[in-house]
């Protein structure tokens, strides 16, 4: 089957899953064609109607804001929507800017391309309710995202963990430094933790600051992937008190390290971590229940063994590249 992906330059979970599909279409044996575009198109995508692939392609994949330019080209035309931004629960997550852009441009843009699509892939249940409940009744298949878990996997085997008794107890929050991530929280959470525990945190992929007045705290900036592996192996748990997540790529690639979550029970979280089982979830914005948390797991030793093995396993079950291929095969194999 020829494939065709036009790319508009998004960055960040965006352009790494369009690379990931990229890859698992080919090993599939499908022929794929995946075409940069500037992210100049995202104000006025109308050009890209010009826009033509090399080769007459069967499946057309493409994103929510240009999907609807690419209508015809080949016999079905798939949409994959990562979150809806126009979920009333993210609404509070938007600039001034960004909310005049979304709703003078990309709403219209979006709908289009939603109707526009024979196939509308959704990365959790929770995203294909969200952009059900805003534009209607859609051909959705929900494929969750897929982690690489040869490669996000535990240095050492899961029963010498018990056996660690690292102090401080140490936290790892992986992300962007924004509010939508739960990201003002974490002074409040760290100094009510004190003294025993640490926090080593990232600057995520778009954000470069540093979060000040926390002692207990270690900014370790933008990391490559093998930095970022060995966060994962080191930390007792991930810290992760997000408010909105169309699906969550650090929890999954924590748990898949064997690291147990303490997160948000909040939009897909709880598709991805087990409550009691792969971590402990938290009312959003409830500070009290993160701290109780942390302080369980770091004096429950049994319990964040048991975690770290369920961890692993869930992972591995859910979130494997080999799951979201065939999902991916079957959902193409239905369409052509």
């Amino acid at each position: 089957m020829r494939i065709w992906i036009p790319e508009l330059g998004f960055k960040g979970g965006s352009a790494m899953y369009t690379q990931r599909l990229a890859k698992t279409l080919k090993l599939l044996g499908h022929d794929v064609e995946v075409t940069s575009l500037s992210n100049k198109h995202q104000g006025f995508p109308y050009f890209l109607k010009l826009q033509k692939p090399l080769v007459k392609p069967d499946i057309v994949i493409a994103d929510t804001i240009s999907g609807a330019m690419f209508k015809g080209i080949g016999k079905s035309l798939i949409i994959v929507e990562h979150h809806c931004i126009f979920d009333p629960a993210y609404a509070p997550y938007r600039s001034p800017i960004q909310v005049a852009v979304h709703e003078l441009l990309w709403r219209r843009y979006e709908k289009n391309s939603l109707e526009a699509a024979d196939a509308v892939v959704c990365v959790s249940e929770y995203t294909a309710s969200s952009v059900q409940n805003v534009f209607g009744d859609l051909p959705v298949h929900v494929i969750p995202n897929a982690i690489e878990t040869d490669y996000f996997s535990p240095d050492i085997n899961l029963s010498d963990y018990s056996e660690m008794n690292k102090k401080p107890f140490e936290l790892l929050y992986v992300g962007n430094l924004t509010r939508r991530k739960g990201i003002d929280l974490l002074p409040e959470i760290m100094s009510k933790l004190g003294s025993g525990f640490e926090l080593r945190y990232t600057s995520g992929l778009r954000t470069t600051n540093t979060l000040s007045n926390m002692k207990n705290a270690t900014s370790l900036g933008r990391l490559s992937d093998g930095a970022l592996l060995d966060e994962y192996r080191r930390a007792d748990a991930l810290l992760f008190p997000t408010r909105f997540e169309g699906f969550g790529y650090a929890v999954a690639e924590a748990m898949a390290c064997g690291t147990p979550v303490i997160s948000s029970r909040c939009s897909s979280i709880p598709e991805v971590v087990v409550d009691g089982e792969t971590g402990l979830l938290c009312a959003v914005d409830d500070v009290g229940c993160f701290v109780r948390s942390i302080r369980r797991l770091a004096e429950d030793q049994e319990l964040r063994t048991r975690m770290q093995h369920r961890a692993r396993e869930v992972a591995v079950e859910q979130f494997s590249m080999n799951r979201w291929s065939s999902a991916w095969s079957h959902m193409l194999h239905e369409l052509n």
